[in-house]
């Protein structure tokens, strides 16, 4: 029998009270934060990754050369309000240009060398990362997500394998914020953090598979990508109405004020003959690892400015938890972060300037090595494009016996053996004087080409991957393959 107390405040260790009291003390105790948090700082976080969303698909960017005449159709209302409210950085560059690669990077802070993600759901997050959602749910907040494409299917996201869903104690897998979702963060005693992601902007953009594929045949065909951009801007801008309901619900519910609002995307998209898609194939060019990122509680961040020094999606975790007042701690075991605060510079500050690093895969388990990989400075893009006539075997022969999409295959196809038959694999871009990346000046600038592939080899030293263990069941394998046909890609 447990001793008689007068208050769970005077409760010094369990021996002092049954176990059942101990139990309630414990549970009342997990739902206050272990830190205390600057005076106005966000209670409540959400992350918003619109993917496939372009830098350049928002209003509130004004330069959108690369939609060509399709720019002066873009209209996000929703997204235009964050921005005017809040924080935007207007060179935000992805650390990939592929879905579950770059969310790990993102959720983690790290670049591939260390969350080790290459695949979209056959290579799992390293144990040695902590992604956001386990850092907060460590602090006690309420996690969750909602994402994926429709209800029921969280394709990457719902796989435990892929890491994406680590640290969430609830997880709802839908294109749009499902009802679950919002009752359990209006009803959350504690601080709570939501993922908030959408397939909707992906392709097909909002047309059917068939549709789309014809689309992009006659955009092959006569080099006319106008309409292609119009179908992709005329689906970009319906998303927005998802980002207009989020921020009803949290207005309806009492806690705009309170919630730091986070958006970005993933990558971006080409829409265009030199990168129809996003991927591997160019998938270092500014329209594909380009992307927005707005920052928004107005209570904390003085709105209306924006950002012009590049800065990384792995830039996006320590961000939140500097504004939070989370304390960094290192771990014994664990990855240190590559990115850095972000505060900084909400608060109208500087910083030095850090380069952008970006890699991507093929779509084969088979790999060893990004296929591609990169650099990003102010002034400056390298890209270093390791394509071998194996890697086109082997996915020539995958779309001969697994083709889905016909031509969106035949399209990367093309374009791997056009990057085969190049006279360099090496490209320098200057971004000062040719922000469109027509004309390589590798040749010409030896010593920054040295300089930059220096800055690579400390994050990336052309390490190839470990043998990963796998433990997908055979019907696990068979629904996300399924999951990401349907998204258009070919596994």
């Amino acid at each position: 029998m447990g001793v008689k107390i007068e208050s769970p405040f005077a409760v010094r260790s369990p021996q002092f009270c049954t176990l059942d009291m101990f139990e309630i003390l414990r549970r009342l105790t997990k739902t206050q934060p272990t830190f205390e948090a600057p005076a106005q700082a966000p209670r409540n976080v959400v992350l918003i990754s619109l993917d496939t969303l372009r830098h350049d698909a928002i209003s509130a960017e004004q330069r959108r050369s690369f939609l060509g005449k399709q720019a002066d159709l873009v209209r996000t209302p929703a997204i235009d309000r964050l921005a005017a409210e809040g924080v935007r950085f207007s060179h935000c560059i992805s650390a990939c240009p592929l879905t579950t690669p770059s969310h790990a990077a993102m959720f983690t802070g790290t670049y591939w060398p260390k969350h080790r993600v290459f695949h979209q759901f056959e290579s799992p997050m390293s144990k040695q990362v902590r992604p956001i959602a386990e850092i907060l749910d460590r602090h006690h907040f309420l996690t969750l997500q909602n994402a994926g494409r429709a209800l029921g299917e969280g394709a990457m996201f719902e796989s435990k394998h892929t890491g994406l869903r680590r640290g969430y104690k609830q997880s709802v897998f839908a294109a749009e914020l499902q009802e679950e979702t919002i009752r359990k963060f209006a009803r959350a005693k504690r601080p709570w953090y939501l993922f908030f992601h959408t397939f909707n902007v992906h392709w097909p953009y909002g047309t059917t598979p068939e549709d789309f594929d014809r689309q992009l045949a006659d955009a092959w065909a006569t080099n006319d990508w106008q309409q292609v951009r119009t179908t992709y801007v005329e689906n970009a801008n319906r998303v927005d109405a998802q980002i207009a309901n989020l921020l009803k619900v949290l207005e309806q519910t009492g806690q705009l004020d309170d919630t730091l609002i986070v958006l970005t995307a993933d990558h971006g998209e080409g829409l265009n003959r030199r990168v129809p898609m996003h991927g591997a194939v160019n998938g270092g060019l500014e329209e594909v690892i380009r992307v927005p990122l707005i920052f928004h509680h107005p209570r904390s961040l003085q709105g209306g400015r924006t950002v012009s020094d590049v800065v990384r999606t792995i830039d996006i975790v320590p961000t939140i938890l500097g504004l939070l007042g989370v304390p960094a701690v290192s771990e014994t075991g664990r990855e240190p972060s590559d990115g850095r605060s972000l505060v900084p510079f909400l608060n109208g500050e500087s910083l030095p300037e850090l380069p952008a690093f970006f890699c991507c895969f093929t779509y084969d388990y088979e790999a060893d090595r990004p296929f591609l990989r990169g650099v990003r400075t102010r002034d400056w893009k390298l890209i270093f494009n390791e394509c071998t006539q194996r890697e086109i075997d082997l996915f020539e022969k995958r779309i001969r016996t697994k083709m889905q999409w016909p031509l969106k295959d035949e399209v990367r196809l093309a374009g791997m053996q056009d990057i085969l038959h190049r006279e360099s694999f090496v490209e320098l871009y200057d971004l000062r004087k040719d922000p469109g990346e027509m004309c390589n000046v590798a040749e010409q600038n030896p010593e920054v080409v040295r300089a930059l592939t220096a800055e690579l080899a400390q994050i990336d030293p052309g390490v190839r991957l470990r043998d990963n263990d796998r433990h997908l069941t055979e019907s696990e394998t068979e629904l996300l393959r399924k999951q990401l046909a349907d998204l258009g890609y070919m596994l």
